[in-house]
């Protein structure tokens, strides 16, 4: 059947090939597979020719006009209905062995309602069932289970290990003398029965069974490797199937995680190989001391923890202090990094003025005559309360920066900087604490943008010059709120809100889509993508779980995730 969509659009040149896409929709707005399970289907031709198009088993097109090849990547919505049709409905007990099979009706990809007259007597339906009519598959197993009778009586049954701990209890029910499957009261894939026999005798009202099982224990191989991949070591590790794992109490003497490495895996199957990438804990940094002149006035070889804050102020020159003594602190983040610093004589500062400053060093007598120290009081302005006093030394004339206190900021902004003059003694700067920045404390993950996110400094301001991409993933190492809101730390002085973010747990997984129908994708802002879904007991790769309109969800592809509802 030829059919389509509307009027050809405005095109470009009519000998041009290009690919159109075709994709049909039902009366309810869900798209409609091709007979091969796929959602869409491209095609190629020239512009202007029609194209003819196989509408799905059960369901008829609800328009006969003709489509046609228009501009690239245009996509052509056909719209069609669902036929009735007969499917055959096959009842199993819990071995799968065919107790009945009946006939009903009901429209293409429509949910099947059965009867309860049409299930034998005696049974019910085991669990959950969403068949679905078919034009295709038109045979559907599903099973049952007996219905419960006055005659049924409840036993108990333990599973221990064999150290006579008690794992788990259960209920089940059955006529006295009959036979029970308890293969479904394992957990999970960690244990496994000592014994082959996977049934029990029911008996009288209340009996308690009692029944060993065993940890069914699979060998993994941790191979921890350097950042070039060379092997670092390697262990052993023994766990039940999907049994978490935690590495930090594994690691080699001298190492931590790479960045982006989890420091966890789940057990797999017998000698299943992990890799961990792997970077030294302590490094050698070299630390050079310049001074304003670019001169090379001290070299150090330190060795310290990669991650930790140095003070720089411990290793400054005899006779030297740091230019700007505001910012001793570094960050060790790299291993063998060359680090500098500028220095000036402690008691000259580096930031001279007045007509004394060229006299500095020229002459000693003169240098005395103008030597000046003054006592800083750095004072709260509300309490009055003196929170530091130091003295500070220097040549009258003399531009003098001032050390300011953690979590407070200067009342003037003049003050950050005195003169110093021989006429004074002492000054009082006053001080006033910092709007609240929330409490910080350590919080490592990784978070990943679904637009372009703003950025935030430590006192809470917006960052100007500087946003995060959008679907870009970024590694947080720390956490506070302020007021309520949480932000989370993506570099120095730089914070986004948690709200603005997804954060999401990297894994490195295959899942399995559930029986049924198709299941629905969804963007990272938790909308549902119109033109794909995935087919049920299909595999796919998954890289991160995240937490998305309160359900978690798996993703499948670049901005495509699965709810975890979706998946076995």
């Amino acid at each position: 059947m030829s059919i389509s969509a509307d009027n050809i659009e405005n095109v470009d040149d009519p000998q041009k090939k290009v690919s159109n896409q075709i994709q049909f929709v039902d009366e309810e707005g869900g798209l409609v597979r091709f007979d091969n399970g796929k959602y869409s289907k491209n095609i190629t031709g020239k512009i202007g020719d029609k194209i003819n198009v196989k509408i799905p088993a059960g369901y008829t097109a609800q328009s006969d006009t003709p489509i046609y090849f228009t501009n690239d990547n245009k996509v052509h919505v056909i719209k069609v209905d669902a036929q009735e049709i007969e499917n055959t409905i096959i009842f199993t007990d819990g071995y799968y062995d065919e107790i009945k099979r009946i006939t009903i009706k009901g429209k293409t990809n429509h949910v099947m309602n059965i009867p309860s007259e049409q299930i034998p007597k005696g049974y019910r339906i085991f669990g959950f069932y969403d068949k679905r009519f078919s034009a295709i598959e038109k045979e559907h197993k599903i099973q049952l289970t007996e219905v419960y009778t006055k005659d049924y009586v409840t036993n108990v049954v333990v599973l221990k290990d064999v150290n006579d701990r008690e794992i788990t209890r259960s209920e089940i029910q059955g006529v006295e003398g009959s036979r029970y499957d308890i293969s479904d009261l394992l957990l999970g894939k960690v244990y496994k029965f000592v014994s082959n026999d996977r049934d029990v005798i029911i008996k009288s009202e209340g009996t308690i069974i009692y029944v060993t099982v065993k940890k069914d224990e699979k060998k993994n191989i941790v191979i921890f490797n350097d950042a070039l991949g060379n092997q670092i070591i390697q262990k052993e590790v023994y766990g039940g199937i999907d049994e978490r794992i935690e590495l930090r109490g594994l690691l080699p003497e001298g190492y931590t995680f790479e960045k982006d490495q989890n420091d966890y895996f789940n057990i797999k199957n017998d000698n299943y190989k992990v890799i961990v990438r792997l970077r030294k804990s302590n490094t050698r940094n070299k630390f050079i001391f310049k001074d304003i002149n670019n001169k090379v006035i001290d070299e150090k070889n330190i060795d310290v923890q990669i991650g930790s804050y140095f003070d720089v102020k411990k290793i400054v020159p005899k006779g030297y202090v740091l230019k700007d003594p505001n910012s001793p602190y570094v960050l060790i983040n790299d291993e063998n990094k060359v680090l500098e610093f500028r220095i000036v004589k402690q008691q000259v500062s580096s930031h001279t003025e007045g007509n004394n400053s060229n006299s500095v060093g020229n002459n000693n007598s003169n240098n005395h005559n103008n030597h000046v120290e003054i006592q800083i009081n750095l004072v709260d302005k509300d309490t009055k309360e003196v929170l530091r006093s130091y003295i500070i030394q220097g040549i009258h004339g003399q531009k003098i920066n001032v050390q300011g206190i953690e979590k407070y900021d200067f009342v003037n902004d003049k003050d950050r900087n005195v003169i110093l003059n021989k006429s004074n003694k002492s000054l009082n700067i006053f001080m006033s604490k910092k709007k609240n920045i929330g409490t910080v404390t350590k919080y490592n993950s990784v978070i990943s943008t679904t637009g372009v996110t703003i950025l935030y400094n430590d006192d809470g301001k917006m960052v100007g010059n500087r946003s995060l991409g959008k679907n870009s993933s970024w590694k947080i190492d720390k956490m506070k709120a302020v007021n309520g809101t949480v932000y989370y730390r993506v570099a120095t002085n730089e914070w986004v809100k948690a709200n603005d973010v997804k954060e999401y747990t990297i894994v490195n997984s295959v899942i399995i889509t559930k029986d049924g129908t198709f299941k629905y994708l969804y963007t990272s802002e938790g909308k549902m993508v119109g033109n794909r879904a995935l087919s049920k007991n299909s595999s796919w790769y998954s890289d991160k779980i995240a937490t998305i309109n309160g359900e978690k969800m798996y993703r499948v592809a670049t901005n495509e995730w699965i709810k975890a509802s979706d998946i076995k």
